[in-house]
């Protein structure tokens, strides 16, 4: 298998996968570092996938927001109890900063490492000495506004520490002075974001929107009155980076996609593809030659940031102790289902949840385990392979997999019933705009083509003695999909 292959994907993973809440990305060591929802937080390589060390261990408050200081020697973790603490490369533990009211959910150093600012669910903007771990001060960024447009989704220090840019939840990009914890400037007053940066000289700031938009803005003299936009993602943006010389900007975020601009003319240099969860963190190296990002899934890439070609992919490594991954359970030889999944890079293939399609294999075999008509509505893969029947790339897989299951003698009812929906769905449905956006826009006739091997089977369903109803029906609108009515 090539370096850009995932290393586990010839081994199902039936585990359940989790969902990293919060992701950082270190440019200058190639390290990542992740959190997921049990509180825990570990750093990684990029390039190797190896476990650099258990930050935190599970089991505290969930951790929201992660940043490397400048020169990567420090972790910060923000969680929802409103805590920060620092982790320091080499030490033992960490270094807990007074807490604050609400729950965390951004970070920012200063460009010396010497003040963190922290963004919470209240609205507060909260600046903090790295090295005495005091308090400086404080903003209320929403002192009028309630209700859910209270909390910083977003914050990035400006070099040179003369302000910090906050997105808020109620559509505001706002300039504070971290000195006197005063506004200078609101750029914006309406919009939903979910990343902010400046560019090193400090003159540009990009926001990037939950509209899929990024947001270049000009602070310099004589600079642009309006925006400029950068057009491209399908879905939000959720990580912004500029490279070390303010040349380029990457943006990054939930269609699964990294795009290179550059800047200040905001024209597109080229996409990175090849993670299949959203993407929440993206950095470059300090030449400025490679990008890197991680997705919720626990996967980081690297790619070359003028071609987009991927260099490496690769999952974390399990820290020690952890279980090791296992096949899917089958007693003898492999079923047919689990030979056709065992043909897949799951991890890099894309579904509708946040963190790729690395689960489904598992998520699959729960749902042939059940026995009842609740169990198998509680484990099928609607609205994850697809939503609102808007397939996702991992649709076509699991469509013959799920042919395959359906040639099995003895499934249960419930069971049978599921898939049959399952491939209703599938054959039926049509591309999400994310996946036609990276050139799959046909989704729908992949499934289609897919199924057609099921078409003896579905003949079988109709004709089988004492059938449900409900699996008779399904069997027949799936042949009417498929263009076969010969059955009715």
């Amino acid at each position: 298998m090539s370096a850009s292959k995932c290393s586990e994907a010839s081994v199902l993973d039936c585990r359940p996968a989790p969902v990293f809440r919060a992701l950082a990305c270190d440019g200058r060591r190639g390290v990542v570092a992740g959190a997921d929802a049990s509180g825990g937080c570990w750093t990684w390589d990029a390039a190797t996938g190896g476990a650099v060390r258990i930050v935190r261990e599970s089991g505290g408050a969930a951790v929201e927001a992660l940043a490397f200081a400048p020169d990567g020697s420090v972790l910060a973790a923000g969680d929802r109890s409103g805590v920060v603490t620092l982790y320091r490369e080499g030490g033992l533990g960490g270094t807990s900063l007074s807490e604050s009211a609400g729950a965390l959910l951004s970070l920012a150093w200063s460009d010396k490492g010497t003040r963190l600012a922290s963004g919470s669910d209240d609205g507060e903007l909260a600046v903090w000495d790295t090295h005495t771990g005091a308090r400086l001060g404080s903003v209320d960024t929403a002192a009028r506004s309630t209700g859910f447009g209270r909390a910083v989704r977003a914050i990035a220090w400006q070099p040179g520490e003369e302000c910090i840019a906050v997105c808020t939840q109620a559509g505001a990009v706002q300039l504070w002075d971290p000195d006197t914890s005063t506004l200078l400037r609101t750029l914006r007053e309406s919009g939903s974001w979910g990343a902010v940066a400046f560019s090193p000289r400090g003159e540009l700031l990009a926001a990037g929107g939950l509209d899929g938009v990024v947001r270049l803005y000009d602070l310099g003299l004589g600079g642009r009155p309006t925006p400029q936009e950068l057009r491209g993602h399908g879905d939000a943006v959720q990580a912004l980076a500029f490279s070390a010389d303010g040349t380029r900007l990457a943006t990054a975020g939930r269609d699964r996609s990294i795009r290179i601009w550059s800047t200040p003319v905001g024209t597109l240099r080229a996409t990175c593809t090849g993670l299949g969860g959203w993407i929440g963190a993206v950095a470059f190296s300090l030449d400025g030659s490679r990008v890197l990002g991680a997705d919720a899934d626990a996967v980081a890439g690297v790619w070359e940031a003028d071609s987009g070609r991927s260099i490496s992919r690769v999952r974390r490594a399990d820290p020690e102790g952890a279980a090791p991954v296992v096949s899917c359970p089958s007693a003898g030889s492999p079923r047919a289902w689990e030979r056709e999944a065992a043909r897949h890079d799951w991890p890099t293939i894309r579904c509708g949840c946040p963190r790729g399609a690395r689960h489904v294999p598992g998520s699959f075999a729960t749902l042939l385990a059940a026995r009842t008509e609740s169990e198998a509505k509680g484990t099928g893969l609607l609205n994850d392979v697809e939503v609102q029947s808007m397939l996702f790339e991992a649709a076509v897989p699991v469509t013959s997999m799920t042919i395959a299951a359906l040639g099995e003698e003895g499934l249960p009812l419930p069971v049978r019933r599921r898939l049959l929906y399952l491939l209703l769905i599938l054959v039926s449905g049509e591309s999400h705009h994310t996946e036609a956006d990276l050139g799959r826009p046909d989704l729908d006739v992949e499934c289609q083509e897919a199924a057609r091997a099921a078409i003896p089977l579905l003949h079988a369903e109709l004709a089988r003695e004492g059938t449900s109803g409900t699996t008779s029906d399904l069997a027949s609108e799936i042949l009417e999909v498929l263009g076969d009515d010969s059955g009715t």
